[in-house]
């Protein structure tokens, strides 16, 4: 019930910023974006909390589960329905932001946005026109210590197209976590690999 509220209360709120976007004459030239930093959170409080399934894994995880995650944007006459699973990463928000307002070369000389390089790419034609990412590669994380919700140290992950790079122990959770309801489970908590076929 508590989620429930949450995701209406959100809802309401969203739709009271749209209307005076709407009201204001400024809708047409706005980018709604909603993203997450990482998949769900599958940690155990007596029962799958979240699913990131078919994916392996959860939040803090390496594997997919743990950092795909899914995102959604409005942008009126910009953008059709349509889906992407194009590669990108968190950093390519700004450049793509950057590009779409149109600000490249219209600062002043000294500003250091301008004199220095964005992380990330701008993946507009990936996103509007499911054109290729223009991204190949990101460094998933890098814990080299031991930090505080268990993860085995050291560890790190790194994309590359198609394929991934994992030193250690990809960090827990590491298994897959059946959405609710998908099957009578004895121990909800516990990875569950025989889903994978």
């Amino acid at each position: 019930k508590v989620f429930a509220a949450m995701v209406s209360s959100m809802d309401e709120g969203i739709g009271n910023i749209t209307k005076a976007l709407e009201n204001a004459g400024l809708a047409d030239n706005t980018i709604i974006v909603f993203s997450s930093d990482n998949g769900g959170n599958v940690n155990c409080v007596g029962k799958v909390t979240s699913s990131n399934y078919p994916y392996r894994g959860g939040k803090r995880a390496l594997y997919e589960g743990g950092v795909r995650s899914p995102s959604f944007i409005w942008a009126r006459n910009r953008l059709s329905p349509s889906k992407s699973n194009a590669m990108s990463h968190v950093t390519d928000w700004l450049p793509t932001f950057w590009s779409l307002a149109s600000l490249q070369g219209k600062l002043k000389p000294n500003n250091p946005i301008k004199t220095k390089p964005l992380d990330g790419f701008d993946q507009w034609l990936a996103i509007s026109e499911n054109l290729p990412s223009n991204r190949t590669e990101f460094v998933i994380n890098i814990d080299p210590k031991p930090v505080a919700c268990g993860h085995r140290v050291p560890h790190a992950g790194l994309r590359w197209n198609e394929w991934k790079l994992i030193i250690g122990a990809g960090c827990p959770p590491s298994g897959w976590y059946p959405a609710p309801g998908l099957a009578d489970l004895e121990n909800p908590c516990s990875p569950h690999d025989s889903y994978i076929e």
